[in-house]
């Protein structure tokens, strides 16, 4: 007696239920084709609202009292439901026993737990709460709307406790922090984020103090994901284009299907470089700074034919150590990988860059979206000067210009350093002395000062002071010129060196014709 399409039946599970217990092991109650709600429950007008997931199980049996050969069955979704708002999928747990409880973590599983944030858990976080305050540095990307990001308390302790949470809104702000009389931070600045999670937290988790120091070791850790493949999902799809006997491809209108409720917005943003901000770490006298931009992007687009989960490219400029971040697009989400100053990639995938050529290799941890790129961004050294540890400082000039001519000798300018007074003075003969070096031209007013050894402090004030020349102005008249020279006396003495300013006027006119030809010259000389 052969087994026949009639003989191979649905049947129910246990508990047809959305409890933590729905499910179990499968009944002889058959699941009878054609009949409403026989599976499913009716959908309620809030459901239809609010959006809800309804889990079933049910069993392919094959109900015959003989020994024939079983060669195996199929099942399909075969029509999609006529709601747009409404998706059906399969998907199997392989087990013949489990429960709803065990099917939803399955479900949920799509993403593990990955590499350590580079945000962190800002103080306490309360059981109840429906938001997260996160703290890190300001160069660090801020974390996107959709994220799901994993929260463990006590990581690889008897007493550890997890939970993932989803992201749905994002606000931050860069806020400055005093580390107190004696702390080696001094006034420092950090990003605060107000995350909106999905789901409000199941446990409290401890988050550290906010501090200038990158080796925190709190209680509470946050973590990022990776896109998993736990379980695959089987459903129905429509056609972009018509399908013709003998074709080797098909166009669907989409590859996704929804497994859980959603809502989604818009969420501005402005004033940030495309990858984030591209930072490098500079130490100096026992800190660590963030030098920030300008950033360098490059980018691979994906295409059908390139689409893989390993590529290259080269970075010109090479990039400084720490400054590399490389972000794609999965599954309609972004993953990023980023350098960790020692020439790994680490995040969402591995890789490597060579410092001495500017190569990298990444491997993504989940395969790119066609139509996407993926995008590298990074900040070099060539930009700036790293003067830490040299001491070879530019002296501090001061250019300033009287407001009249000065007398010899009578210059000074004084300032404060270290809460002491501090003075310049000319030697009378265009030089500066003291405090400083630097040269005046008395006729003029000019003065330029070098301050070598002492720096004025903060907030103070230059204050200089001079006598001005009583100035005297004779007009001489009748004066000739002997290949080009005059001898000038001049009626009064005693004349103060460097104060003599002689202007002279020349005329030369030219007669031919019937033109007449003038022209007149000012000239100015200072002795």
């Amino acid at each position: 007696m052969a087994i026949t399409t009639s003989d191979i039946m649905t049947k129910a599970s246990e508990r047809l239920t959305d409890f933590d217990d729905g499910g179990g092991r499968m009944t002889g109650t058959e699941v009878v084709d054609g009949v409403m709600n026989n599976l499913f429950p009716d959908q309620s007008r809030l459901d239809r609202v609010y959006g809800r997931v309804n889990l079933r199980k049910c069993f392919v049996h094959v109900d015959v009292a003989n020994a024939d050969t079983y060669y195996g069955a199929m099942s399909a979704i075969m029509d999609a439901p006529d709601d747009p708002n409404v998706s059906g999928v399969l998907f199997s747990t392989k087990s013949h026993t489990d429960e709803r409880a065990a099917a939803q973590d399955r479900v949920e599983s799509y993403v593990t737990r990955g590499p350590q944030s580079r945000w962190w858990l800002f103080d306490r976080q309360l059981s109840g709460q429906r938001s997260i305050r996160l703290f890190g540095p300001v160069s660090a990307a801020l974390p996107e709307v959709g994220d799901v990001v994993y929260l463990v308390q006590n990581e690889s302790a008897q007493d550890e406790y997890s939970q993932y949470v989803r992201i749905i809104s994002v606000s931050a702000e860069v806020q400055e922090f005093d580390g107190g009389q004696g702390s080696i931070c001094g006034v420092f600045k950090r990003m605060v984020i107000d995350c909106e999670i999905s789901a409000a937290l199941a446990y409290t988790f401890d988050g550290p103090t906010i501090t200038c120091l990158d080796t925190l070791t709190p209680a509470a850790v946050m973590r990022d994901t990776l896109v998993a493949d736990a379980s695959k999902y089987y459903g129905v799809t429509a056609l972009a284009q018509a399908v013709a006997n003998g074709d080797l491809t098909v166009n669907a209108s989409s590859i996704y299907a929804q497994l859980v409720p959603s809502t989604r917005g818009e969420s501005p943003v402005v004033d940030v470089q495309a990858g984030g901000l591209a930072a490098q770490q500079i130490t100096s006298g026992g800190e660590t700074f963030a030098v920030i931009g300008p950033a360098h992007t490059g980018a691979t687009a994906v295409t059908i034919n390139n689409r893989a989960y390993t590529y290259v490219f080269s970075c010109i400029p090479i990039p400084a150590p720490g400054a590399l971040s490389v972000d794609f697009r999965a599954q309609g989400r972004w993953y990023r990988l980023q350098d960790d100053g020692t020439g790994a990639l680490e995040g969402e995938g591995t890789g490597t860059i060579n410092y001495a050529t500017g190569s990298v290799q990444v491997t993504l941890a989940a395969l790119p979206d066609v139509d996407t790129s993926v995008l590298y961004t990074w900040t070099t050294p060539v930009h700036f000067i790293n003067r830490a540890g040299t001491t070879e400082v530019d002296p501090l000039t001061v250019e300033h210009t009287l407001a009249g001519p000065c007398v010899p000798g009578s210059f000074s300018a004084t300032f404060l350093s270290g809460g002491v007074a501090k003075t310049i003075t000319d030697n009378g003969t265009g030089g500066l002395i003291g405090d400083g070096s630097g040269r005046i031209v008395y006729a003029t007013g000019q003065v330029y000062i070098v301050l070598s050894s002492v720096l004025p402090d903060p907030n103070s004030q230059l204050t200089i002071d001079y006598d001005e020349p009583a100035l005297v102005t004779e007009v001489l008249t009748g004066v000739t010129l002997s290949g080009g020279v005059a001898d000038i006396t001049l009626g009064t003495v005693p004349i103060e060196p460097g104060s003599v300013r002689v202007s002279w006027e020349t005329q030369q006119q030219q007669i031919s014709n019937s033109s007449h030809y003038v022209w007149e010259v000012d000239r100015a000389y200072s002795v």
